[in-house]
């Protein structure tokens, strides 16, 4: 019997299997990638003790999701509140790691900028591709090719024209911009912004009204366990 993780391991590489993993999975969650309507197995997940092989409410093992068969192993459960750090530790080490290739990157660009004459010769002094977009403004909610990067969009919207910048640290790497142009922002019609507004806080006080009141009655949501 393959109770143990090792022997799960083990027998997925034995037999040929495709091994998968998924993380941070949440009890109300009702996607997995790559999984076809995996609530049924999320809901087991729930009931199962970590280390061990994941049954259905039959203590059935195998889980037939669309054209799949699935069968998963828990083997980690995080308990509500502060995580301990060992639970925590490879991502406390992997931000550090980020954080500290950041500031050793930052450092040798300003180097390199102190003596590149334009932010051309600084993309052939680093052996780099200047890349552009368009359209930046403090609406943006990411930057194409970037990803998800404020502090870069903040940047460039406070940054002068045609100016190299310092080093920026984002999310996904070390940024250098240059503002190649400045258009001026067009009027807004700000009654439609105001209606628009006022849909969404009449929305979210209903929501919110609701959610306020399960928190000071005590409602445990236990919904997940049948849905």
């Amino acid at each position: 019997m393959n109770d143990t993780h090792e022997k799960f391991i083990a027998a997925i590489a034995e037999q040929g299997y495709e091994k998968r993993t998924a993380n941070d999975i949440q009890e109300t969650d009702k996607q997995i990638p790559g999984l076809e309507s995996p609530r049924s197995l999320i809901r087991a997940a729930y009931e199962t003790k970590e280390n061990n092989i994941v049954l259905d409410y039959n203590d059935q093992a195998v889980f037939e999701l669309g054209n799949m068969f699935i069968v998963a192993y828990l083997t980690s459960v995080r308990e509500e509140g502060f995580a301990p750090l060992k639970q925590v530790r490879s991502d406390v080490e992997f931000n550090v790691r980020k954080i500290k290739k950041a500031e050793k990157i930052t450092e040798d660009l300003k180097a390199e900028i102190s003596r590149a004459e334009s932010l051309e010769d600084l993309a052939v002094r680093l052996n780099l591709q200047i890349e552009e977009a368009g359209s930046i403004s403090l609406n943006s909610f990411s930057i194409p090719g970037a990803g998800i990067e404020p502090v870069v969009i903040a940047t460039a919207v406070n940054s002068p024209l045609d100016t190299i910048s310092s080093p920026i640290a984002g999310n996904n790497g070390v940024y250098i911009i240059r503002v190649n142009n400045i258009s001026e922002p067009e009027g807004s019609d700000f009654e439609i912004e105001k209606a628009r507004l006022n849909n969404n806080y009449q929305a979210r006080a209903n929501y919110e009204a609701f959610e306020a009141l399960k928190k000071i009655a005590n409602i445990v949501d236990k919904r997940s366990k049948f849905y």
